[in-house]
């Protein structure tokens, strides 16, 4: 049996979510679940803000209703960037993010087992990234970027099921992993490395 050159083939978790980027793009994109094929997310900003920078929201969709996720504010002219979930106050996001570690924001203040959990490049394939729970051994996410076959397969987010749960925050973590790497590091290193084609600038909603 001939393999089909158009469907992406990459292989996946079983019982994972496949979750499809429209457009290779954290500033404007809609993602889509692969088996229903229902929207279930959107990324849009608002960029060239003089003062204040880029504003990405992530928002989640549910039959037809769109609900705030996380609200990140990339800032200019030496502002700090910041973040919030569900319209809750804004924070530091270094105080959320740090090298790319990050912790659930719904879990209880500061407490000493909070999990944490961490992107890092995935070392099989080097353009994939995967995030790892401080105390796992398994990935519980996969980034992996589009890919140019016959036909352009998307960039696509896979969630373990243990993970469905912390789906929301895998996003908006990824998103602002994506932005803050890209901005700190001109030479390409990190996450970034891994994901060359992520936009930074430009990018009108669909």
């Amino acid at each position: 049996m001939m393999m089909d050159p158009t469907k992406d083939t990459r292989s996946v978790f079983p019982g994972a979510r496949v979750l499809e980027f429209s457009k290779d793009s954290f500033l404007n994109a809609n993602i889509t679940d692969r088996k229903t094929e229902e929207l279930v997310y959107t990324i849009r900003s608002v960029t060239g803000l003089a003062v204040n920078g880029i504003r990405v929201v992530l928002s989640a969709v549910d039959g037809g209703r769109s609900d705030e996720v996380a609200n990140f504010v990339k800032g200019a002219f030496f502002k700090g960037d910041k973040i919030s979930f569900r319209g809750g106050e804004p924070m530091k996001a270094k105080q959320w993010m740090h090298d790319n570690t990050f912790y659930d924001p719904d879990a209880k203040e500061a407490s000493a087992d909070r999990s944490k959990y961490s992107w890092l490049r995935d070392p099989e394939t080097l353009k994939d990234i995967a995030l790892f729970k401080n105390d796992g051994d398994e990935p519980i996410a996969w980034f992996r970027p589009s890919v140019r076959s016959v036909e352009l397969w998307p960039a696509t987010l896979i969630v373990h099921p243990d993970a469905f749960a912390l789906q929301d925050i895998i996003l908006a973590s990824l998103l602002v992993a994506v932005q803050t790497t890209r901005a700190r590091d001109s030479q390409g290193q990190g996450l970034a490395q891994a994901m060359p084609f992520m936009q930074l600038t430009g990018g009108g909603v669909m």
